[in-house]
This record gives structure tokens, sequence and C-alpha cells, in this order.
């Protein structure tokens, strides 16, 4: 194997698995399943892939929806287009593939084995008019690069 020689430092510059900067993105739900959290509560496990403004660089993060965090529940709804089911009080995995809008991204800090690491968190899903479809969040005219 071959390769070029980079210095900690530049391997971390241009580190494609590094957390995003905090602030807005688009997203795509690529999957969600129905699950139940640690309390006993009914809640949706999602993975959403993040689509970095100006870069072709994606990341993906889990997120849930559970009552107890209800406005992420009525956000996600209203940013997916999804409120018709939020205000009917009943949401469910099979129709959150696919789905698109944007998220508020925030870093977490965490240790692990000693050593901090930083990682992206869904802090909130943004309310707007977000399109529809993939192709329509991508278009030139909403993705600013």
């Amino acid at each position: 194997m071959k390769f070029t020689a980079k210095t900690d430092e530049e391997i971390k510059s241009e580190d494609k698995y590094a957390p995003f900067e905090a602030g807005e993105y688009f997203f795509e739900v690529l999957e969600a399943e129905d699950a139940v959290s640690s309390n006993g509560n009914d809640m949706i496990k999602i993975n959403i892939k993040v689509f970095d403004n100006g870069t072709e660089r994606t990341t993906r993060i889990y997120d849930y929806l559970l009552e107890a965090m209800l406005f992420k529940v009525k956000h996600f709804c209203d940013s997916t287009g999804l409120t018709k089911q939020y205000e009917a009080g009943e949401l469910s995995s099979d129709l959150l593939v696919g789905q698109t809008g944007k998220v508020q991204l925030i870093i977490d800090t965490y240790k692990k084995d000693g050593e901090e690491k930083t990682t992206n968190k869904v802090k909130d899903y943004v309310v707007s008019e977000a399109p529809k479809t993939l192709d329509e969040t991508l278009s030139d005219d909403n993705v600013p690069f």
C-alpha cells in the first residue's frame, strides 16, 4: 500500500469524520424504527444523513423522538411536513424514511478511554418551508454551494 504521510494536525484538519460545526443543515431520514426507551416509553429511533453546506461531506446521526421531548417531535413533524400526524397524536416509523428537512446540530464532548472526543447531536429540528423530496433538498436553489 502506498500513501502520503501526514502529521496528526494535517490528518485532523482533513478528517471527513470530524463533527460538523454547530449550526443548521439539511437532513434526510435513512432509517426509522419503533423502539422503547430505557424508561419503558415508546419512541422512534431515527438515523439521519446530514449534508454539509458547501461541500460533499455528509454524516450520519442517530436521534430519538419521544414524548418526553415533545418539542423535538413537533418540530421534526413541522420540518418534514408531517404536522397532521403530530396533530393526530400518532407517528409511525414507517412514515419517516425518506423525509427531509433542516436540523440544528450541536457539538457534544465526551470522554472515551481517557481521551476527549467530540460528536454531533441533534439539538432541534428547524421549522421552515422544508422541501419534501431529497431532490428538492439538494437542488441548486437550496444548497449554498
